[in-house]
């Protein structure tokens, strides 16, 4: 079963930047490693090693 909880954020004009700036460079870091990913799986043909 999955489970949500919505939480709202009221975050002053100095959280608000910071937010947005944090957000912005996890999102940088995600579309980054996916390119990386998509790369190698063209390049490749197959998914790379994980090591879970």
């Amino acid at each position: 079963m999955h489970r949500s909880c919505t939480i709202k954020l009221y975050p002053n004009d100095e959280q608000f930047t910071t937010l947005t700036n944090q957000l912005g460079i996890a999102r940088w870091v995600y579309n980054h490693f996916l390119a990386l990913r998509l790369r190698h799986y063209r390049l490749y043909g197959k998914q790379e090693v994980s090591n879970n």
